[in-house]
């Protein structure tokens, strides 16, 4: 269930906006409204805190993912725990970036010192990797079967969904249970 934990107050632009110059301008400046924007906030009651879930929530924004898609598969990965890492030892934090796709996403990004175990840094990294990951499917499937597939993406890789589709076909326990994951997040609004 989502509670509203705070608010988000955005103010409009200020000040004094003019028209051509003219002595009567500079005497009696036009002025624009006071206007107020308030977004109301819902935080998700999860083990995340709030910074860490505002952190998912731009990310999703700029990358047009649902919050409960990225929160699913952050509670599928590593159970809400920014400090995993994999048995095997190559996959960290919150999403589990594998340490291959490590270097390429801190290029992306321009994070000269990135740390997989950096919340923030996770979150950045995984939200860009899954959006790519669903970014190659898009183009030939519906939303809904490209967000599939690249969920199976994000957690195999792109040729190893690969060879998975043309040895199983497409269903995958993995993307099934993110999914499922996500429907009792979004239950709980």
């Amino acid at each position: 269930m989502k509670y509203l934990i705070g608010l988000i107050i955005s103010v409009a632009i200020l000040g004094t906006i003019t028209t051509p110059i003219s002595e009567e301008n500079i005497i009696n400046p036009v002025k624009t409204e006071r206007k107020e924007i308030i977004q109301e906030v819902n935080y998700y009651q999860i083990p995340l805190s709030e910074d860490i879930q505002d952190i998912i929530f731009e990310e999703c924004e700029k990358h047009n993912l649902e919050p409960s898609l990225v929160l699913a598969l952050i509670w599928q990965e590593s159970t809400y725990k920014a400090n995993n890492i994999s048995r095997s030892g190559e996959s960290f934090g919150l999403m589990q970036l594998h340490r291959s796709v490590h270097n390429e996403l801190a290029q992306e990004l321009q994070i000269s010192d990135f740390n997989a175990l950096n919340a923030k840094h996770n979150i950045l990294a995984g939200t860009l990797k899954l959006k790519q990951c669903i970014d190659i499917w898009i183009q030939d499937y519906s939303k809904e079967e490209a967000i599939y597939r690249g969920l199976n993406s994000y957690n195999f890789g792109y040729m190893g969904y690969l060879k998975h589709i043309n040895k199983y076909g497409i269903q995958w326990k993995y993307a099934d249970e993110i999914l499922e994951k996500q429907r009792i997040i979004e239950s709980r609004d």
